[in-house]
């Protein structure tokens, strides 16, 4: 048997309010593991953390952005060697209670 293409996270914490709430569902598309060049919304590791965020390739440098919906938190420039890309977020199911 082949491993899962897709995976499912709850989200936790309010670093990417108002996009996703704590207690929304994320599934996550692992076949999706580039960074497009437009961005998008990924689960990624650094330093050993799993996070969803939202990520922009800067060009000519190639640095990752590395951004928090909620503007209470800051941006992080970061090189793509510490960040393990494990895919991209394709859809939500928002908590309603």
């Amino acid at each position: 048997m082949g491993c899962s293409t897709i995976t499912i996270l709850k989200i936790s914490g309010d670093d990417m309010e108002p996009t996703l709430h704590s207690g929304d569902l994320v599934i996550i598309s692992k076949r999706l593991r580039e960074i497009e060049p437009q961005g998008g919304i990924y689960a990624i590791e650094i330093l050993n953390n799993l996070m969803i965020k939202r990520i922009q390739i800067l060009y000519p440098s190639e640095i990752l952005r590395i951004i928090s919906d909620n503007r209470n938190y800051p941006v992080m420039d970061v090189s793509p060697n510490y960040v393990k890309v494990y895919g991209k977020v394709i859809y939500v199911i928002k908590k309603l209670v």
